[in-house]
């Protein structure tokens, strides 16, 4: 019997008072930003502060956002506003030749410290800044007195625990799963009392479910199922930058066992191809360091780990692509090799009634809850055990899909406000 996900309790909310006063709060985007924006990939920190600050908005509290570049000085109720660019290219051309890292103090100084005193003078009470780990110290000073809190996306304070001591020049840090959460506190236990989990959350109207998706956009689906060849057969999807930390030739090993087993689904594999993830200095634990030397011809290797299977790298999708891949699926599989810290995709995945089939690692338990099969990382005999068993199984498919959007729904955008709300007023 495959074991099913056990649902993961998340730490109990900060409840932020019925009767509180109005908030004024302060979001500043990426040194790249460019909002409002139309933008849904899944790793865009734009989307991550424009629904942010939506949900804020929709729950009363007062929020501008700065951004390196603006489409509109107004949008949804919310101010927006430039931080210019400064001196911030000269710093990183210092050192020619060489790649300023983000966790550098000279990668986009400018942006931060330019970006938290514009906020501070739009009346900002709190400030939310999107994964600095470097220069929060004068950041801090220029907010004068303004709460100043910086959100964690990822994690790589087990390989380079200096970065977590550079949290505590913040008043507050906010994580995007209780697993980023726990790994920084296990690096700096000072972080405890200032660090809480403030899950991303999942658009649950852009996808609202197969069946709704079906309705507006079957024809589109079923166009998706003929070209790929899954009309007759199960069709597998995973959604991810094609990098060896997010282990998609773990999948396609997996997917050519089952065809030696006489199981023949479509593993479809959508994601821009190719590409490092940007670390904060060299890798010293030995998982990441395996991982930098699948970097080269890594496309490659996923098609030589498929060998007769059926795998397809299908590139960089639109978003309405993407949705109706996940409205066209049978299984969704999150394959990660390194601790996910929150995995949109999977929300994405669960709000359109799909099972998952995730690693058990990182984030991921959190997420899919009893929704999904849960396997050990880079095993893909595991991996491919269960997909047989969900893929062999309607009943199986049917009762985790039915949970799926339920699991989701305790993601929303909205979910993601009212807990960064209830820090911000904590702080203020």
């Amino acid at each position: 019997m495959i074991p099913v996900a056990e649902g993961v309790g998340a730490r109990p909310a900060l409840a932020a008072k019925v009767t509180a006063p109005p908030l004024r709060a302060g979001l500043l985007g990426s040194w790249k930003s460019r909002l409002p924006s139309a933008d849904a990939s899944y790793s865009s920190l734009d989307a991550v502060v424009w629904n942010t600050a939506q949900a804020l908005r929709r729950r009363g509290v007062s929020v501008t956002v700065a951004c390196a570049e603006t489409t509109a000085s107004t949008a949804d109720g919310i101010d927006v506003v430039a931080v210019a660019g400064g001196p911030d290219p000269l710093l990183r051309g210092l050192v020619p030749r060489v790649r300023t890292r983000w966790s550098s103090r000279r990668h986009h100084p400018w942006h931060l410290l330019r970006g938290v005193e514009t906020l501070r003078r739009a009346g900002a009470q709190a400030v939310q800044v999107t994964h600095e780990f470097a220069n929060l110290l004068p950041a801090r000073l220029l907010a004068r007195g303004t709460a100043l809190v910086t959100l964690l996306h990822a994690v790589w304070v087990d390989d380079h625990p200096q970065l977590a001591r550079r949290l505590l020049c913040a008043d507050a840090v906010t994580t995007v799963s209780d697993y980023v959460r726990d790994t920084v506190i296990a690096a700096e236990p000072r972080l405890a009392e200032r660090t809480f989990t403030v899950c991303n959350g999942v658009d649950l109207q852009s996808f609202p479910g197969r069946s709704a998706v079906t309705a507006v956009e079957g024809l589109e689906v079923a166009l998706w199922r003929e070209r790929l060849d899954a009309r007759d057969r199960p069709l597998v999807l995973v959604v991810g930058r094609i990098a060896p930390e997010k282990g998609q030739h773990v999948l396609a090993a997996a997917a050519a066992l089952l065809a030696e087993r006489g199981l023949r689904p479509v593993v479809a594999m959508a994601g821009h191809v190719g590409g490092a993830y940007e670390r904060p200095g060299r890798a010293r634990a030995r998982r990441w360091r395996e991982l930098e030397a699948l970097v080269p011809r890594y496309a490659e290797r996923v098609t030589a780990s498929a060998a007769d299977a059926d795998v397809r790298l299908l590139g960089a999708l639109a978003p309405r692509d993407v949705r109706r891949l996940l409205a066209a699926a049978d299984v969704f599989v999150s394959p990660s090799l390194a601790p996910e810290p929150c995995g949109l995709p999977v929300l994405e995945a669960l709000a359109m009634d799909l099972p998952v089939v995730g690693t058990d690692s990182g984030a991921t338990p959190e997420l899919i809850g009893r929704a999904g099969i849960l396997v050990p990382p880079g095993d893909h005999a595991a991996l491919a055990n269960a997909l047989e068993y969900v893929l062999s199984s309607s009943a199986a498919r049917e009762a985790l899909a039915a949970r799926a959007r339920a699991e989701a729904s305790r993601h929303s955008w909205d979910a993601t406000a009212e807990q960064l709300e209830a820090v911000f007023r904590r702080l203020v």
